[in-house]
């Protein structure tokens, strides 16, 4: 392995081959760059590289493989522990969620205008409900009430229901019609949450644990749950407050799914995953079978062989690459960090990048795009 250590401003490799070489100046962090860091692993043929850049902020270098929150990578974990239900025949894919979580979802009213008709647990995993997203309809916070309020903890059921039933605003109704499209939406997989805690009679936190976690010998991925530490070493997370200063946000609580990884666990889940060593193959065919439906809006979906179709399927995202490979994984953010994981279906290659963000732009960092298509197209 190519030890990479992380300096400011700079990123340095020993004994890198050409190869190694693009990627550590991909990874290098641009003067005009919001990302206070960033941390990789590029795994292949012959090629184990690790690399880092900064930390920006604070002056200080960071270890490739630090602990980091992962964000929404935690909504392929979910999907893992739902699809291995299924195949214990616990849930049905096909059935309406509100059989076994009656009374979630408000029903439809009578004219239509809030509430919800039947939605199944595929139509969660694949994003095709019509839900709407998390707090949808409520006032967009400041960034001082973000940062003050990263220590607050809502779990599944709260969090359903602050959205569907909200107390400050009308109860929303459908997005559109059930299974009719596609966008990507959060609420989804805390509904799906919900439902693991309900069948399993579990917390989230031990289904994960249980079924992953130790299976796998993911010693340094955590589900936090109510503490907001961060392991040693991390990537720090910043954020920017109203007077622009940045604030260590590393110490954050969230919910009950969020999780902290490294590098290194994260790419031994994905590649678990890939190789069917925690599905069966009927539950294995749903990771990379995206609905024949269209994506609703300009954010997502923009890199796939047919524009304007959907991309997600049950806990994964396709990429069709310009001239290269397809490639399945996910992206996540929690505030403070942004993170991805991408592999060929082969898993003959993959990346996990991370990085400490400046900034809330909602936009991938330039340096993970442009690590993925040195990985990916080189």
């Amino acid at each position: 392995m190519a030890a990479l250590t992380g300096t400011t401003g700079i990123a340095q490799a020993q004994a890198a081959e050409p190869g190694e070489k693009a990627l550590a100046e991909a990874v290098r962090l641009r003067p005009d760059e919001p990302q206070a860091g960033v941390i990789a692993h590029v795994a292949g043929p012959g090629l184990d590289w690790w690399g880092s850049d900064g930390d920006r902020h604070s002056g200080r270098p960071i270890r490739p493989d630090s602990a980091y929150r992962t964000g929404s990578v935690d909504k392929t974990f979910t999907a893992v522990v739902a699809l291995q239900l299924a195949g214990e025949h616990r849930i049905d894919l096909d059935r309406p969620v509100q059989d076994y979580l009656p009374g979630a979802l408000p029903p439809r009213s009578a004219d239509g205008s809030s509430g919800f008709g039947p939605v199944t647990i595929r139509q969660l995993l694949t994003m095709t409900s019509g839900l709407p997203d998390i707090d949808a309809g409520s006032p967009p916070a400041t960034p001082d009430e973000i940062i003050r309020e990263r220590f607050a903890y809502r779990d599944f059921t709260r969090i359903v229901d602050d959205t569907l039933r909200p107390r400050d605003r009308p109860w929303p109704g459908e997005v559109f019609p059930t299974g009719t499209q596609q966008e990507y939406n959060t609420l989804n997989y805390r509904v799906l949450g919900d439902l693991i805690e309900r069948v399993s009679g579990h917390s989230f936190a031990r289904e994960v644990r249980s079924r992953i976690l130790r299976p796998l010998r993911l010693d340094h991925t955590f589900l936090p749950e109510r503490d907001p530490r961060m392991p040693q070493p991390h990537l720090v997370g910043y954020a920017r407050d109203s007077r622009g200063d940045l604030v260590d946000v590393s110490a954050q609580r969230g919910e009950p799914n969020f999780i902290t990884s490294t590098p290194s666990d994260v790419q031994r889940f994905f590649a678990a995953l890939f190789r069917s060593q925690l599905l069966a193959p009927a539950q294995q065919a749903e990771l990379f079978a995206t609905p024949d439906v269209p994506y609703r809006d300009k954010r997502n979906c923009i890199m796939v062989a047919r524009p304007g179709r959907a991309c997600f399927s049950a806990g994964l995202m396709r990429a069709d690459l310009p001239g290269g490979p397809t490639i399945w994984g996910k992206s996540g953010s929690n505030l403070g960090y942004t993170g991805a994981v991408f592999a060929t279906r082969d898993f003959s290659r993959s990346v996990v990048v991370a990085t400490s963000n400046q900034d809330r732009s909602g936009s991938p960092p330039p340096v993970t795009i442009r690590l993925l298509m040195t990985a990916f197209l080189n």
